[in-house]
């Protein structure tokens, strides 16, 4: 059962002692800033450019329903927003080619009984096994690929040369595990000013700061797990320009500050 507050009271908790409310959550001298959902549309929509970016494996893969982690609020100071943690993860499988060849067939077959043609449904059974087997071959070579993307992690590393997959002015790829001819793990990690010589780096540290505006996205790091082959190939053909494109150079750094979120 829903309670509701008096609006006098709403006023009150949001007028009368802000500071109070927002010590507690954010640290001394910033106070908290609540999202509305128009935020988490445009944040989203942000997302969802770098997801399409990013791209994905050719057929038979597909993507299967992505989970959100998203923001309700931030911390702002007089110098700027504590910056937002939002993620994305996905999978990529051949479990919904399966499941769209095994409707279509269904669909076929009771097209032809209802004609009554039945050399017709003999041709189907008969198409529709031979892409079982077709698809059952693919399926032992095309493992799933997990992706998960999410913005504004403090990270940092020390480059090893023989690990680095792709790299150029604002990312750097880099290969986090595996290697064999199996499967491997590629990290990717963007940012436009930390990175912004990246093949030059032997080490790098991505720090949050402050930024300017609420929904500010500065670096991201997107993970990809899977096949070596096609997980190398997603990286070798991202779009890196539009996934900088989404990314702010602008940023907020004070030494010292309590910024805690």
């Amino acid at each position: 059962m829903r309670h509701s507050i008096p609006t006098l009271a709403v006023l009150c908790l949001c007028f009368c002692a802000p500071h109070a409310y927002a010590d507690d959550y954010c640290g001394d001298n910033m106070q908290q800033v609540r999202f509305v959902r128009d935020d988490l549309v445009t944040l989203k929509k942000h997302m969802d450019a770098i997801v399409a970016a990013i791209g994905q494996p050719p057929a038979p893969y597909a993507r299967e329903v992505g989970n959100w982690t998203l923001p309700d609020s931030t911390c702002q100071g007089k110098a700027g927003y504590v910056p937002i943690s939002v993620a994305y993860s996905t999978r990529f499988s051949i479990a919904d080619t399966q499941q769209a060849l095994q409707a279509q067939y269904q669909k076929d077959m009771l097209a032809a009984q209802a004609k009554g043609d039945y050399e017709a449904l003999a041709q189907i059974a008969q198409k529709y096994q031979a892409q079982v087997m077709q698809q059952a071959a693919v399926a032992q070579m095309a493992q799933p690929i997990d992706m998960h993307i999410e913005a504004n992690r403090d990270d940092s590393a020390t480059i090893d040369p023989d690990s680095v997959v792709r790299d150029g002015p604002g990312f750097i790829a880099i290969r986090t595990s595996g290697g064999s001819a199996g499967a491997e793990t590629v990290t990717i990690y963007f940012d436009r000013v930390a990175l912004k010589n990246a093949h030059e780096l032997a080490s790098f540290n991505l720090m949050g700061g402050l930024v300017p505006k609420k929904l500010g996205l500065i670096h991201m790091r997107v993970e990809l797990s899977g096949p070596k082959t096609t997980v190398e190939g997603l990286v070798k053909n991202l779009d890196v320009q539009k996934v900088l494109g989404e990314l702010s150079e602008q940023r907020v750094v004070q030494k010292g500050a309590n910024v805690g979120c």
